[in-house]
């Protein structure tokens, strides 16, 4: 919560390093680069906040494409920052609650208020270290499912036609890949762990790898599904397919392992309460007489420590 007490607007500036450069200089630079680059874009509306995006080229004239989880409207005028402060983009990538301005969230990273510049078209702030600035006019959004680890919340690809472009000297561009964020997502579902607390006292911890949340809880079966239940309903929960409910470990190596299937039983299906994707609940304990029919969901349970296996390997690599 001392997030909620740095006013990032405190600290702002009005001058900066960027320089407008030719529009085909840098398009010969997206069109070089093999990875998409990391930005955050910021629409003209005051309604929208604003969030991390990846850019890349596009086979037009003075245009890139903006892969988006958001949706942007063909003809809304935006700015996308490039590169910049580590913080920012950090906190522009992660499914932070609404109530939570990403501001208040990279000044508490930062553990100092935000530098901010402005623009006059359109009429918005970014960063003052950023490393670069698109400016331009969203001409056409079409859904983008090809590479998406959750089908059902599909990303956006934009085109955005450039009206300017904004570069320090020797401007430092960074690339984010899908794991990258997945392990940012992945952290943010833990640092959510005190709020979840204040609703579920049993829960202890929570770790989430591949799409599966591992909860430690202090308590019975009734504690094991509150637990489950109250975070699924937090917003660090798009990408969880599978929730497994065990005991409080007390070393790291039971941290990093999920329960053996013998000692598992599924207690429910539930539905996401945002998109209503289906999500298994698994309960270490004794089965019961209900449960002795293990082949509907042993399966689902194997693939669930496949997953959390194969996550938990990328992360080290």
């Amino acid at each position: 919560m001392s997030s909620l007490r740095i006013v990032p607007s405190v600290r702002r500036r009005s001058n900066s390093d960027l320089r407008i450069v030719d529009i085909d200089a840098f398009q010969r630079i997206v069109d070089t680069t093999d990875k998409p680059l990391a930005g955050t874009v910021f629409p003209a509306r005051n309604d929208r906040s604003y969030w991390g995006v990846h850019v890349t080229s596009v086979n037009a004239v003075n245009a890139v494409l903006i892969h988006s989880t958001s949706r942007l409207n063909a003809g809304e005028r935006v700015a996308v920052a490039l590169g910049g402060d580590p913080a920012a983009l950090i906190a522009a990538f992660l499914p932070l609650p609404s109530s939570v301005h990403r501001s208040y969230f990279t000044g508490w990273l930062r553990k100092r208020p935000v530098e901010t510049m402005s623009l006059s078209d359109p009429a918005v702030e970014f960063p003052a270290n950023v490393d670069g600035v698109l400016v331009g006019v969203i001409e056409r959004v079409t859904a983008d499912r090809e590479g998406c680890e959750s089908p059902e919340r599909p990303r956006y690809a934009a085109v955005l036609v450039l009206d300017e472009v904004r570069l320090k000297p020797n401007p430092v561009f960074v690339s984010l890949s899908a794991a990258d964020v997945a392990v940012l997502r992945d952290v943010m579902a833990a640092l959510s762990l005190p709020l979840i607390r204040l609703a579920v006292p049993e829960m202890r911890a929570v770790c989430v790898h591949g799409g599966v949340a591992r909860i430690e809880v202090d308590g019975d079966d009734g504690a094991a599904l509150r637990s489950a239940y109250t975070f699924l309903a937090s917003p660090f929960t798009d990408d969880v397919h599978w929730i497994v409910t065990c005991g409080v470990s007390r070393d790291a190596a039971g941290r990093s392992m999920l329960p053996d299937v013998s000692v598992v039983q599924r207690k429910a299906i539930v539905a996401h309460p945002d998109h209503g994707t289906e999500v298994a609940v698994f309960v270490e304990g004794q089965r019961t007489l209900e449960s002795t029919d293990s082949a509907a969901w042993v399966a689902d349970y194997e693939m669930a420590v496949s997953a959390w296996r194969d996550a938990g390997d990328r992360m080290e690599d």
